[in-house]
């Protein structure tokens, strides 16, 4: 066994393989896996390659079960939190609270301005945590009760606070997670994983109304109104799922002893290794350098304007799909209802374009084909020619393509481009 290898009685509870810190500096690179690697030895090596197929698949299906599952329900009750507003609006909400038509679209939109400015913070926060479950439960009871005391406002000024509490809490959870899953999901790996987080993102647009819908019967119950009820219930839903973080969320898989062997253990920690191009623990704490490359990576810009014209239709749609449905004759049930179908038809494309991207390990052309056919379903339902049929049925396309899992990709989650 060569020197400083990892071996089954020596896995630890660290963040990256104990082995490494200890290493001299090597004068080799190794090629494995399409990744140059720096530092790994000849038996670490040897038994990562000797690490099987069906073993490899067995131990993602074991980190499937535990981890893809509990974060797909926490990502789509985020979505559910932030979009009922829209629900809201239409049982009552913007005449009890006596607000116009441009405060309401205030509080729509100062949600985004914390969401933005506290998503990078908020993963450099996270990386000094050891266990990401800690601090993404903390994430998630904590928007719960701003949701729960949002069913408890009386005016504007109050409903504005909260969703600036909300914007806050929520922005850190998504790059939480897909950090998190980057400790255990190859790159190749992650697009299928995180297409079912856009999964739960789509149906959390069919479960708001079909909550809603229920919720709103409250109406008079305990002396509150059926959309405060709207909050306070999915609120307090938030709450016991952020509670279950703790006790159910999958950290790294160093503290992952009671499931993993320690072989598991070992091969996860190498993939991790490996992927970083043998970068060690402490090479990968922030440094103000690294923010820089990534700023000059003209990749991030492409990107940034892709997912801004994406959310500015995706979240356009989902706060006004309600309000919409409403206006065309529906009473509030029947409106909270008829915004499910365009959801539904987002959850199942969004598994389609992921399984095929996977299969050709080509991203370019499942993100282009989506965003073409978001341009025909605008322009069927913008058109000047009114026919409701074919603008009902261009309203299942009016959904965002799911590009996220293409930047990761491009810029090969290291910060240094490999050559």
């Amino acid at each position: 066994m060569g020197p400083g290898s990892i071996r089954k009685e020596d896995v630890e509870i660290v963040d990256q393989p104990s082995h490494v810190e200890n290493l001299p500096k090597p004068s080799h690179v190794t090629e494995i896996d399409t990744f140059r690697v720096v530092g790994l030895t000849t038996d670490d090596e040897q038994f990562y390659t000797a690490f099987s197929e069906e073993r490899r698949k067995k131990v993602f299906r074991k980190v499937d079960v535990r981890l893809v599952p509990m974060l797909a329900l926490l990502y789509l009750i985020c979505h559910i939190d932030r979009a009922n507003i829209g629900n809201a609006k239409i049982e009552g909400m913007v005449q009890d609270l006596g607000m116009t038509g441009v405060q309401y679209n205030t509080v729509l939109s100062i949600f985004f301005i914390p969401y933005v400015l506290f998503e990078v913070p908020s993963n450099i926060l996270l990386k000094k945590f050891k266990r990401p479950s800690t601090y993404l439960g903390v994430l998630v009871v904590s928007w719960g009760i701003v949701m729960t005391c949002t069913g408890l406002v009386k005016n504007f000024a109050g409903l504005m606070t909260t969703r600036v509490l909300l914007g806050i809490f929520e922005a850190g959870f998504f790059p939480g997670a897909i950090y998190l899953c980057s400790y255990w999901y190859m790159p190749k790996d992650l697009a299928l994983r995180i297409s079912y987080f856009y999964c739960a993102s789509a149906l959390s647009g069919a479960f708001s109304g079909l909550l809603a819908a229920a919720i709103a019967k409250m109406d008079g119950t305990g002396g509150l109104e059926g959309w405060r009820w709207i909050f306070i219930l999915e609120g307090l839903l938030s709450v016991v799922l952020g509670v279950m973080c703790f006790f159910f969320l999958i950290d790294t898989p160093a503290f992952s002893t009671r499931w993993l062997s320690a072989d598991e253990i070992r091969f996860l920690e190498l993939s991790m290794f490996i992927k970083q191009g043998g970068t060690s623990s402490e090479e990968t704490s922030f440094k103000m350098r690294d923010l820089k490359k990534v700023l000059q990576n003209w990749r991030i810009y492409v990107q940034a304007y892709f997912l801004l014209c994406q959310s500015a239709l995706s979240y356009g749609t989902k706060f006004t799909l309600p309000t919409i449905t409403q206006a065309m004759g529906f009473s509030s049930t029947n409106a909270q209802l008829t915004s499910a179908p365009p959801y539904v038809v987002a959850a199942i494309s969004a598994i389609i374009f992921a399984r095929l991207s996977d299969r050709f390990y080509w991203r370019m052309p499942f993100v282009a084909i989506p965003m073409i056919i978001v341009v025909i379903a605008y322009a069927i339902l913008f058109s000047p020619q009114r026919r409701p049929r074919l603008q009902a049925r261009s309203s299942l396309l009016r959904r965002r393509p799911r590009r996220s899992r293409y930047l990761p990709d491009s810029i090969r989650g290291r910060i240094m481009e490999r050559e």
